[in-house]
C-alpha cells in the first residue's frame, strides 16, 4: 500500500531535478517553464536566474511621451533613483523620497506642514487656501508644499507677515458685512464660526449680540466686529427664524466668508452663513455686502520686514485700531500725507511716478515694488506647488515660482535646492555637473516628447505642453542617455547608458538562442537611376550619399556603419551595381537588429535616371523579423558595467545563433 506513495514522490523530486537541470535554480525566488526554459520570478525578484532583487514602480517625473500630450507613465524607482537589486530599494535623487522616489520632498516648512497638491486641493483654511475642489492629475500625490501656520509666509514658511489693513488715506469704501441666518424651534445644542482658521468658542442659539461679538472679536485675525440683530428679536436664532448681521469694522478687504459648525440637535433647526451679496433668510434682511477697503501688507503706508514681521511706517502713518483711527495695531493704518514718500533723495525713489492729488501713492515701475519703489520685484513662473481653483486647475503664475524666497534688494530669487532659472522655474537634472553623469543631454518633457520612439524606434512626432494638464512641459527636465556609435570589441563596453541619470551602461539585446524557426528581416530596395547618389535613414540615422553605381560591398559598408543597423548582408538580383535604369533590386538581411523592424527610407534627390521617367528606390519589406530582441538574449543578467552575466551554458553570439561578440548571451551549446 505504500508503494505508490514512494514512487510519486519520488518522481516529484526526478522532475524537480530535470526542472533545476533546464532552467538553474531560479536561486529559489522563481519556479522553471520547462518548455520556454525560462524562470518565471516570484513578485519582488528579477534576473535570469530571479537573483535581482526588484524594486518598486512609481509614476515617472520625466520620461518619454506615449502619445500627444500623454506621459508619466509607471517607471521603476519613478525614473528618479536607482535600483539596488541587492535590496529592492530605491536610492532617490536628491529632494525625492518614498519607496519609489515618488514623492517630492517637501522645504523645511519652518512654521507650517507639509501637503499634498490633492491635499491642499481639499484644505480649505481661508488663509492658504481659499478655494474646496479636487486635484487629480499626474502629480496629484507626488508634488508637495507647504500650509503656512498663520503669521507666516513663503514656500517654506519661514517668512513673518506683517499686520495688514485699510489704507487710510482712500475714502468712499465700504467695510464687510456678513450674515448669519438661525431658526431654532425647540432645539437644543450649540454651533461654532471659524475664521482663517481661527474657531470661536461654541456659541448658544440663544447667545446675544454681544455674545456672537465677543466670540468673534475673541479671533486672533478678527481686529473688530460689530453685530446687529434683524427684527428686534435679542437672540442670534429664535423659532421663526433670526438674522445676525455681522460687520467687519477694523478688517480690511473683500473677506473670505466664515465657517459654520453646527452642533444644533433636536427640534427644528436651519443655520447659515450668507455673504458674497446674499441676502439674509429671514425678516426681510438687506443683501450681504462685499469689503470695498484696502487689505495690504502694512495698509499700504510702510515696509514689511518679513524677518520680524515688523512694518516701518512712512511718515505721516502710525499704529491704528484697524478703523482708521489712532489704536494698538501696529499697521500703518492711522495718519494722512499730502506728500509721496521719498527715498534716497529722490521721490519714489526716482522709480516710480505719485500719484499726487489722489492718495499720494508710489506708482513703481516695472522691476521695482515697495511704498517707496525701492525694493527690487523677482520674476514669476508657473508655480511648482499652489492650491487648485477648479477641478485639476492648478499651478497658477507666482513670485519665484513657488519654489524660492524673493531677495528684495537684488530682485533675484533665492531657489530650493535641485532648482533653477530666474523664477526658480526648472527642475535641475540628476546625475550631478554635468548633467546626466556626462553620458546624456538634459531635456525638458516637450523636448522628450519630440525624441520619443515606437516599438520599432521610428520616432513618433509626439508634442507634450499643448493642454492645461501639461503643466510641467518646460519646467521638468530628465536625461536622454547617449548612443553608442562604435561597435566594440564588445558592443556593450561602449557609450550606451541608461538609468534616470545615465550613471549605468546598457546591456546588448539579441535573440534567444533556444527559440527556433525565427528569422531575421529582410528588405528590398528597387533602384531606379544610373547616376548621381541616393541616401538610406534607418531609426533616424542616415547614410551618406551613396552612387548609383555602389557595389555591394559599399552599401554593406555605409548601412553597418549606421548605429542603428550595425550589420547587414547585401546582394543584387542582377549586375554589380545599385541601380539601372531598369531598376535593380537589392536585398537587405539585417544581421544585427532584431525583431520587426522599420522600413529604411531614401533620399533620392541627387538621383538621375537617364531614361525611362523619374529616378527613385521602393523599398518593401520581404520577410518580417521574428528574432526577439531581449536584454542578454533573455539567457542572462544586467549588471551596471553593461555586460550581460551569461547563464551556464550560454556566451556571445554573432546574431545568428553562432558564437561572436555581440555579447549577448545568444550562443549556447544547450541541445534545442
Amino acid at each position: 500500500m505504500g508503494w505508490p506513495r514512494i514512487c510519486f514522490v519520488l518522481s516529484l523530486f526526478c522532475c524537480g531535478d530535470a526542472a533545476t537541470s533546464l532552467c538553474g535554480s531560479c536561486s529559489g525566488h522563481g519556479t522553471c517553464n520547462t518548455a520556454t526554459r525560462i524562470c518565471n520570478c516570484l513578485r519582488g525578484y528579477q534576473g535570469a536566474q530571479c537573483e535581482l532583487r526588484s524594486c518598486p514602480y512609481g509614476i515617472a517625473w520625466a520620461d518619454y511621451a506615449v502619445a500627444v500630450d500623454t506621459a508619466h507613465q509607471p517607471a521603476e524607482c519613478s525614473n528618479m533613483g536607482l535600483c539596488d537589486t541587492k535590496t529592492g530599494l530605491c536610492s532617490c535623487n536628491d529632494g525625492f523620497e518614498g519607496p519609489a522616489c515618488d514623492v517630492m520632498s517637501c522645504p523645511t516648512c519652518v512654521y507650517g506642514r507639509c501637503v499634498t497638491m490633492r491635499e491642499a486641493a481639499v484644505a480649505v483654511d481661508d488663509y492658504n487656501f481659499f478655494t474646496q475642489t479636487t486635484y487629480a492629475l499626474w502629480d496629484a500625490d507626488k508634488v508637495r508644499g507647504c500650509q503656512c501656520n498663520h503669521g507666516f509666509q513663503g514656500y517654506d514658511c519661514s517668512q513673518r507677515t506683517c499686520p495688514s489693513g485699510d489704507d487710510p488715506q482712500t475714502t468712499g469704501q465700504l467695510s464687510e458685512v456678513q450674515h448669519l441666518s438661525c431658526l431654532c424651534d425647540s432645539c437644543t445644542g450649540s454651533f461654532a464660526l471659524s475664521f482663517e482658521g481661527f474657531y470661536t468658542v461654541n456659541i448658544s442659539p440663544t447667545a446675544t449680540a454681544a455674545d456672537l461679538a465677543a466670540a468673534l472679536n475673541a479671533l486672533r485675525p478678527i481686529h473688530g466686529v460689530t453685530v446687529t440683530l434683524s427684527g428686534g428679536g435679542t437672540t442670534v436664532c429664535d423659532a421663526d427664524g433670526a438674522v445676525a448681521s455681522i460687520a467687519f469694522t477694523k478688517n480690511g478687504g473683500d473677506l473670505p466668508p466664515l465657517r459654520l459648525s453646527s452642533f444644533l440637535t433636536g427640534g427644528i433647526s436651519a443655520i447659515s452663513i450668507q455673504s458674497g451679496g446674499a441676502a439674509g433668510l429671514y425678516d426681510a434682511v438687506a443683501a450681504s455686502v462685499d469689503g470695498t477697503t484696502e487689505r495690504l501688507p502694512c495698509s499700504g503706508r510702510g515696509q514689511c520686514d518679513t524677518s520680524s514681521g515688523l512694518c516701518t511706517c512712512v511718515a505721516g502713518f502710525g499704529d491704528s485700531d484697524g478703523g482708521g483711527n489712532a489704536g494698538q495695531i501696529p499697521d500703518c493704518g492711522f495718519g494722512s500725507t499730502a506728500t509721496c514718500p521719498m527715498a534716497n533723495g529722490f521721490v519714489c525713489n526716482n522709480q516710480g511716478t505719485c500719484s499726487a492729488g489722489t492718495d499720494y501713492k508710489c506708482i513703481c515701475s516695472a522691476g521695482f515694488t515697495g511704498v517707496d519703489c525701492t525694493k527690487k520685484s523677482c520674476p514669476t513662473g508657473e508655480a511648482w506647488f499652489d492650491e487648485a481653483t477648479a477641478p485639476d486647475i492648478a499651478h497658477a503664475t507666482a513670485v519665484c515660482s513657488n519654489k524660492g524666497l524673493c531677495n528684495s534688494v537684488s530682485g533675484l530669487c533665492m531657489c530650493q535646492a535641485g532648482y533653477s532659472g530666474p523664477a526658480c522655474e526648472v527642475m535641475d537634472c540628476p546625475g550631478g555637473n554635468p548633467p546626466c553623469s556626462g553620458h546624456g543631454t538634459c531635456r525638458t518633457m516637450a523636448q522628450l516628447a519630440q525624441l520619443a520612439t515606437g516599438a520599432t524606434g521610428v520616432l513618433q512626432g509626439f508634442t507634450y505642453g499643448n493642454s492645461p494638464s501639461t503643466w510641467d512641459s518646460t519646467k521638468i527636465q530628465g536625461c536622454a542617455c547617449s548612443e553608442n556609435v562604435f561597435m566594440g570589441p564588445y558592443v556593450a563596453e561602449v557609450n550606451r547608458y541608461q538609468a534616470y541619470d545615465c550613471s549605468q551602461r546598457t546591456c546588448v539585446a539579441g535573440a534567444d538562442p533556444l527559440e527556433r524557426n525565427r528569422v531575421d528581416e529582410h528588405q528590398s530596395l528597387t533602384c531606379f537611376g544610373d547616376g548621381g547618389t541616393f541616401a538610406l535613414s534607418f531609426r533616424q540615422f542616415t547614410t551618406p550619399p551613396l552612387s548609383a553605381l555602389s557595389s555591394t560591398a559599399e552599401m554593406v559598408a555605409a548601412l553597418g556603419a549606421l548605429p542603428s543597423i550595425r550589420s547587414v548582408q547585401v546582394s543584387f538580383d542582377s549586375g554589380t551595381v545599385a541601380c539601372s535604369v531598369a531598376g535593380v533590386v537589392a536585398t537587405v538581411r539585417f544581421t544585427y537588429a532584431q525583431g520587426p523592424l522599420p522600413l529604411l527610407t531614401a533620399s533620392t534627390s541627387s538621383l538621375t535616371r537617364s531614361s525611362g521617367g523619374a529616378p527613385s528606390v521602393v523599398i518593401a519589406r520581404l520577410v518580417v523579423g521574428t528574432k526577439s530582441n531581449v536584454e542578454c538574449s533573455r539567457r542572462g543578467s544586467y549588471r551596471a558595467t553593461g555586460r550581460c552575466a551569461c547563464n551556464d551554458g550560454f556566451t556571445s553570439s554573432d546574431g545568428d545563433g553562432n558564437i561572436g561578440i555581440r555579447a549577448d548571451c545568444g550562443y549556447t551549446t544547450m541541445a534545442r
